[in-house]
């Protein structure tokens, strides 16, 4: 056996053992036949039986060391910063609007007459007449009979054609002679008569008056209202007897 070459062969396969040890990796293919080199070299020195003198060329194998790759380096993450969050910008400022123009109407000055002094005369308006249904114009036909053919007048209406001849100033104007009666009343007189005795129908207040001057004296001018008005609008009823008779006694008037 050579001792020497076997030294030598044992120090080179610790060297190799060693050197795959430290690597941490699989053992490439070039390192396995590297290390069965060895191993069988070290086998034939073993059972060499030359003298010891004699010694075989080795072939010195430089180790194969194997590049360990770099690890990669990862890159640490920086660490976070807080970062003030930025304000909102303004709103952009908003364009002017001009004031509306508001045409305005100047109020209508009226100028008021000069009043002289003296008497003030007061003029009443017209009353607003009261709307009501259209009715049927009314026919006023005149009495067929004369009064000397009547046999008589309506007891039951005498009270209303009896009147308080006083000696005042009122009732002598009331005795005067008329020649129409609606333009004989004033416009207070005439509002209070159609709404009290007509019931508020101005039409046939007109229409009835107009009949009356048509006739020739109170006589038929009675027969025609107890035929035909003093029922129907009830002036007999205790709260229009007044008012009917002050009414009589114009018509009255209208045949002095």
């Amino acid at each position: 056996m050579d001792l020497q070459r076997t030294k030598i062969l044992l120090d080179k396969i610790n060297s190799l053992h060693q050197n795959l040890l430290d690597s941490k990796t699989s053992v490439s293919a070039i390192e396995k036949k590297l290390l069965m080199d060895y191993l069988s070299n070290m086998y034939e020195a073993v059972i060499d039986e030359s003298p010891a003198t004699v010694a075989k060329p080795v072939i010195v194998a430089k180790p194969i060391v194997k590049e360990v790759p770099p690890k990669a380096v990862v890159a640490q993450p920086e660490p976070m910063k807080f970062v003030a969050p930025t304000p909102p910008l303004p709103p952009p400022p908003l364009p002017k609007q001009e004031p509306a123009i508001v045409f305005t109407k100047e109020p209508e000055v009226k100028t008021i007459p000069e009043v002289k002094e003296g008497p003030v005369a007061v003029s009443i308006p017209e009353p607003t007449p009261v709307k009501v249904e259209k009715e049927p114009d009314l026919v006023f036909e005149k009495p067929t009979m004369t009064v000397k053919e009547k046999v008589g007048f309506n007891g039951a209406y005498d009270e209303l054609f009896t009147f308080d001849e006083s000696g005042e100033l009122s009732d002598k104007l009331a005795q005067s002679p008329i020649s129409n009666i609606k333009k004989s009343m004033g416009i207070n007189e005439r509002y209070l008569t159609i709404n009290e005795l007509f019931d508020g129908k101005a039409k046939v207040f007109e229409e009835t008056v107009d009949h009356l001057d048509s006739l020739n004296n109170f006589d038929e001018a009675r027969t025609f209202l107890e035929e035909d008005t003093i029922t129907k609008f009830g002036w007999d009823q205790p709260a229009k007897v007044k008012k009917t008779k002050r009414f009589l006694k114009l018509v009255r008037s209208r045949y002095l």
